[in-house]
């Protein structure tokens, strides 16, 4: 009794303690915390501070992360007051009030601390303490993974990508690879589980540093679970693996990544392991953010989204507001610093949450929903929109039926689903744009990748604003489409070729398979004129295309479009034959309102009938096309080719006999 009495007392005194002088430096949601567990057993809190608890000093940044700031403030290069770390003795002076402190974080102006009731009391009375939280262990719903048996065919021209072509050419991927732009340059941290750095499909990888936040060391690629070697059912690299082969793989003819020559920074911030919910505390996360920040990060990507937490601080809905968060707040505090943040929106679209997670909220976070392989949002994919009304997610990429490498034991590649492989798709696409245009801040990137999405014009809280496109947010050029051209024979058009996009010189605009009559003048300042002159030897309808080509080397990038010339008789009786001169075969064809030819006799130059096809109704296919074409395939009577030179040909269509010249060629 007198031990349960003393505890009693204990509790009591601890209680009025903080209740009393100290009790407005917690929050409603620590007390919470506070009273509802043992107060002998230490909680992790965030410890927020003032400003005389900072450094005179701000931090040493790196020369690539000076760099990275001065796109956006060549004077100043960004050094605020989220520069300057906690002084030494402010965390020495929390320790010796009994609490035990887990990191520093520059950008809260915080530290996160395990700490008792009473350490709490004693750290809350310090000067320099302005408040204090409950650290959030945050719960991440991940969607049903799906195995696909069988893999989609490959196209005959995937140029070694594998089985991963799919989710590069629906980004718009492929073109800029192949123009030589695949990340070289940008450098991107990732913040997830762990990482199999021994995958064949990394052998190639930049990886820069890494760091794992969990235990606080250099490796990355545990994939057991230290304190459970038997537990399997979720690997600790599983899912940070499957994340980096999407982005940075290069295996020829099985994975290759969106931005395979990018530099990698790896971070391991997400605990998978011991059976539990998959979590990721706060402080980790924006450790690690804090960490990518120094190093140089261009681009932060993230595939965690979160909302639902494993103690009394859950979030609401209400606190989608792009400012409640601590890890948003962090994320759009990177951001400030001309970083990428890319995030998936979640994964909650058929779960009772049922729209974005946090830190996808940030009005300066790039959220990225799901489409499956038919462009179709995914049942699974967190709508938005914010808790102040803004328009989420972003963008969309692939997330369903998504190929990347799989972690040991295995070491092979496999199939799977969710935002968490939209996003990084995205933060890749980030890469090439920032590789093609180094001078451009993230916040441009940031609105290139929306303006260049699909549905820009009209975006929505389930797709935002569309598919990416890597060519549009690169602005590489491309062909304004082309109407179908009508011309009637003798009549001269000039038609205009323009394109869309950005590239310095102009694009060179080249024709091919011109027919006869049709001519380009290349203007040297992107656009290009047709010249049409219709012209009775040209089929009723010929096809060609004309060509944008970005780099002065045919091929590099090109942008092709098909054009359709239709030639048009003004006697409704006349006939044409076609192309001519010919080499194999000619045409003979009608006007477009002319009767249908009914027979075609072949002279030589003596007078000589070579060739004749009567009751043309009647022939087989191979001799009549649609409309009633004839084809004279350049062979006499006796089925030999014929040698080259002038010919005449006899139609008659209906009442009308027409004469055509026809010159073979060798």
């Amino acid at each position: 009794m007198t031990t349960r009495t003393g505890i009693i007392l204990t509790i009591l005194l601890l209680a009025a303690t903080l209740a009393t002088a100290q009790e407005s430096k917690l929050t409603e949601r620590a007390r919470r915390q506070m009273a509802a567990d043992n107060p002998y057993f230490p909680q992790l809190y965030w410890i927020f501070l003032d400003s005389s608890a900072l450094a005179e000093e701000p931090i040493a940044l790196s020369e690539r992360a000076r760099s990275r700031r001065a796109k956006v403030d060549p004077g100043g290069l960004l050094v605020d007051g989220r520069d300057y770390p906690i002084r030494a003795e402010v965390v020495d002076s929390l320790a010796a009030a009994g609490v035990v402190p887990r990191r520093a974080s520059r950008y809260l102006r915080a530290v996160s601390a395990l700490a008792e009731a009473g350490a709490l009391a004693a750290a809350s009375r310090l000067e320099f303490v302005e408040r204090i939280d409950v650290v959030r262990r945050l719960a991440r719903v991940l969607p049903p993974q799906a195995k696909f048996d069988t893999p989609p065919v490959r196209a005959a021209e995937d140029y070694g990508y594998g089985f991963s072509l799919r989710q590069n050419e629906m980004i718009e991927s492929v073109p800029l690879h192949r123009a030589g732009f695949t990340g070289a340059g940008v450098r991107i941290a990732i913040l997830d589980t762990g990482y199999d750095l021994l995958h064949p499909a990394f052998a190639s990888t930049s990886v820069i540093a890494a760091y794992d936040f969990i235990n606080l060391d250099g490796t990355v690629d545990e994939y057991i679970c230290p304190l459970d070697p038997d537990y399997t059912a979720r690997r600790q690299n599983e899912h940070g693996t499957f994340v980096l082969g999407i982005l940075g793989a290069n295996l020829a003819d099985t994975l290759v990544g969106i931005a395979p020559d990018a530099e990698y920074l790896l971070a391991k911030t997400e605990i998978v392991c011991y059976g539990t919910e998959v979590k990721l505390e706060e402080d980790n996360w924006i450790a690690a953010a804090e960490w990518a920040d120094s190093a140089g990060a261009d681009i932060i990507a993230t595939s965690l989204g979160y909302h639902t937490f494993q103690d009394s601080g859950s979030y609401s809905p209400e606190d989608l507001d792009g400012n409640t968060a601590l890890i948003t707040r962090a994320a759009d505090i990177a951001a400030s610093k001309n970083i990428l943040v890319v995030a998936s929106a979640g994964n909650d679209g058929n779960s009772g949450w049922g729209r974005i997670g946090f830190p996808a909220d940030g009005d300066s976070v790039l959220a990225v929903g799901a489409v499956g392989p038919d462009s179709i949002l995914t049942g699974f994919s967190s709508p938005g929109p914010s808790a102040d009304g803004r328009i989420k997610p972003d963008v969309v990429a692939l997330g369903a039926a998504v190929f990347s490498a799989e972690a040991e034991p295995e070491r092979g590649y496999g199939y799977s689903q969710g935002t968490s492989y939209s996003a990084p798709t995205v933060a890749g696409t980030a890469a090439l744009v920032m590789q093609y245009h180094p001078d451009l801040a993230a916040a441009e990137v940031f609105a290139r990748l929306r303006e260049g999405a699909d549905r820009s014009s009209q975006p929505d809280n389930r797709y935002g604003y569309g598919l990416v496109s890597t060519i549009r947010a690169v602005g590489l050029p491309q062909i304004v489409p082309l109407p179908e051209i009508e011309v009637y024979v003798a009549e001269t058009l000039t038609v205009d070729v323009v394109t869309s996009g950005i590239s310095d010189p102009p694009p060179a605009i080249l024709g091919l398979g011109l027919p006869g009559g049709v001519s380009l003048a290349d203007r040297g300042d992107g656009s290009a004129v047709l010249t049409v002159i219709g012209q009775p030897s040209v089929p009723f309808r010929a096809e060609f295309a004309v060509v944008a080509d970005a780099h002065g080397a045919f091929g590099r990038f090109a942008d092709t479009v098909g054009v359709s010339l239709i030639t048009i008789a003004r006697g409704e009786n006349a006939v044409f034959a076609g192309p001519n001169p010919f080499r194999e075969s000619v045409r003979f064809f009608p006007g477009p309102q002319g009767p249908a030819i009914e027979a075609v006799s072949i002279f030589n130059a003596a007078g000589e009938k070579i060739w004749e096809e009567v009751n043309i109704g009647g022939l087989s296919s191979d001799v009549v096309s649609n409309r009633g074409v004839v084809i004279w395939d350049g062979r006499n009577g006796s089925g030999r080719p014929v040698a080259a030179g002038v010919y005449l040909a006899r139609v008659r269509a209906g009442s009308h006999t027409a004469t055509l010249k026809l010159l073979k060629i060798d």
